[in-house]
């Protein structure tokens, strides 16, 4: 744990991982909902199953604390190589004679198939809490709204490079980055085919995904481009991050 605050008093290295604090906070908060509920005492769900929302909860707790576990195993990593150059990538972007415009962004979307399992799974709770209406009103709604609110871009400018989201709006400016590494993570299997990038300031972390397999079910991003002028993106990307920060790129991939 000693990594998750690698820094003295008034001194921060490295910006942490925020994601780490939302999930346990989420993680806290689940766990306190299903025992709030499960008090017979408290017999909230009026007219509801009584276990339809305490095991919807108890899968996301599972799922949250397997989430938990390689973020923190990836702070871990990030703190380390921060001040070990052997974590440093073997093979570093290439600088490409490429003559790239700016401002240049970049913009993923969710693709319409992946809120279809998370809608099953949540008509079967309204189904088993006889909520059939709720299920029709989920399936007409939910699927548009996630599909035009879960997106977030890159956009890079002569200062510097921000991320753009739902409840996101971060900058790091060129002369402020102090690390530069790609890394994967395990959803509910382990894939290659997604790496995370990120470009780290003292107090602002901006991260985004090069996908390499962009057709797989299995990613649930899309940027709308062809793969190779993704490619083309992704590889003008990296160049100028390298140009711009003098940064090496840590290789933190298990």
């Amino acid at each position: 744990m000693k990594y998750l605050f690698h820094f003295r008093s008034g001194e921060k290295h490295l910006a942490p991982n925020e994601q780490i604090s939302a999930g346990l906070a989420s993680l806290i908060l689940s766990m306190l909902t299903i025992i709030f509920l499960v008090i017979p005492e408290r017999k909230v769900l009026l007219g509801f199953s009584e276990w339809t929302i305490p095991s919807g909860l108890a899968i996301y707790i599972v799922g949250q604390m397997w989430n938990l576990f390689w973020l923190l195993r990836l702070e871990r990593r990030r703190f380390a190589a921060f001040t070990d150059e052997r974590c440093v990538a073997r093979t570093q972007p290439t600088l490409l004679p490429l003559i790239i415009q700016r401002p240049f962004v970049i913009t993923w979307r969710i693709k319409w198939t992946y809120p279809i399992p998370w809608l099953l799974i949540l008509g079967w709770w309204l189904v088993s809490a006889n909520r059939s209406f709720l299920v029709l009103v989920a399936t007409v709604s939910i699927v548009p709204a996630l599909y035009f609110l879960l997106r977030f871009k890159i956009e890079v400018n002569e200062e510097g490079i921000m991320e753009k989201g739902v409840g996101v709006s971060k900058k790091v400016e060129w002369s402020e980055a102090r690390f530069f590494a790609c890394y994967n993570l395990p959803i509910f299997f382990w894939s290659k085919n997604i790496v995370h990038y990120e470009l780290s300031s003292q107090t602002t972390r901006i991260t985004w995904l090069w996908i390499y397999d962009l057709k797989s079910p299995f990613t649930a991003w899309n940027p709308g481009l062809s793969p190779e002028e993704y490619e083309r993106q992704m590889r003008a990307l990296c160049t100028l991050i390298l140009k711009e920060t003098k940064l090496p790129l840590y290789d933190l991939r298990i």
